[in-house]
């Protein structure tokens, strides 16, 4: 045995839930949705320290795994710290109350085929709609509902979202409009993307055009002297298809006069 010491570091808890009543127990809450080998050291190492100003009260600490297949029990702190395992509490709600607003606002979460998902997506957000809760809460439950929705459908468009939640009319509805700026916004990125490309495109096309022009003009000088005035403005208008066809052609024309011919050979 020998004397260790242990410096304390800075931790960050996703919740730390402080009852006004003194007699109250501090509650750590963790929400780990990614494999995390730590999570029982770090959220029992929070909840000292955060019980520490308060004592006597009691600290207690509840971590909501996305599945159970992420809890990595370690011991002893598994035996003090709940865990919840999310999938299998809103599928044991769901089984008593299909169409809680929790089942149904996780259900993008949740459902893993993206048919099954399309299929019932009306009925979950109907149901959160109409929920007897708070206005502000029933607001924020609809957006995250949507904002997920969005992201297992991201090859749909927002009009065809609209279709599958069955909105009588999208601009009435807060959800609604939100759906439509959502589709304004990708419109616009989408459309920002093809004019980069088409902007890259047009200027490795313009940048090849200016090489086989200047090439074209070299080589001619070196070998037929300076260009008279009408070939030289016709040279300038060719395009770049042109161009390369008549650098290969200037390996065995014997003149600017023959250049001439073969430009305009190309007219008829």
């Amino acid at each position: 045995m020998e004397s260790t010491t242990f410096k304390e570091l800075e931790r960050t808890t996703d919740g730390l839930i402080l009852p006004e009543d003194p007699t109250a127990p501090i509650t750590l809450l963790e929400v780990p949705f990614y494999d995390d080998p730590t999570i029982y050291n770090r959220c029992a190492t929070a909840m000292a320290l955060a019980q520490q100003p308060h004592l006597p009260r009691e600290a207690q600490g509840l971590i909501f795994f996305a599945s159970r297949t992420l809890d990595p029990q370690t011991r002893p702190w598994s035996s003090v710290i709940q865990a919840i395992y999310l999938e299998e509490a809103l599928q044991s709600l769901a089984d008593t109350q299909p169409l809680h607003p929790l089942v149904a606002v996780f259900a993008p979460v949740f459902i893993e085929a993206p048919n099954e998902l399309e299929n019932r997506a009306k009925l979950y957000y109907h149901a959160l709609d109409k929920a007897e809760i708070a206005q502000d809460l029933r607001d924020t439950l609809l957006r995250v509902f949507c904002d997920w929705l969005f992201e297992r459908l991201k090859h749909k468009t927002h009009q065809e979202i609209t279709m599958i939640l069955d909105l009588p009319d999208v601009r009435d509805t807060m959800i609604g409009r939100e759906l439509i700026n959502e589709g304004e916004k990708r419109g616009i990125e989408k459309g920002i993307e093809k004019g980069i490309e088409k902007g890259i495109e047009k200027g490795l096309s313009q940048g090849r055009r200016e090489a086989l022009l200047a090439s074209v003009k070299r080589i001619g000088a070196k070998r037929f002297g300076p260009a008279d005035h009408a070939v030289d403005q016709a040279i300038d208008l060719l395009t770049l298809e042109t161009l390369g066809n008549l650098l290969d052609a200037m390996l065995d024309l014997p003149s600017w006069p023959a250049v001439a011919e073969w430009l305009a050979s190309q007219q008829r």
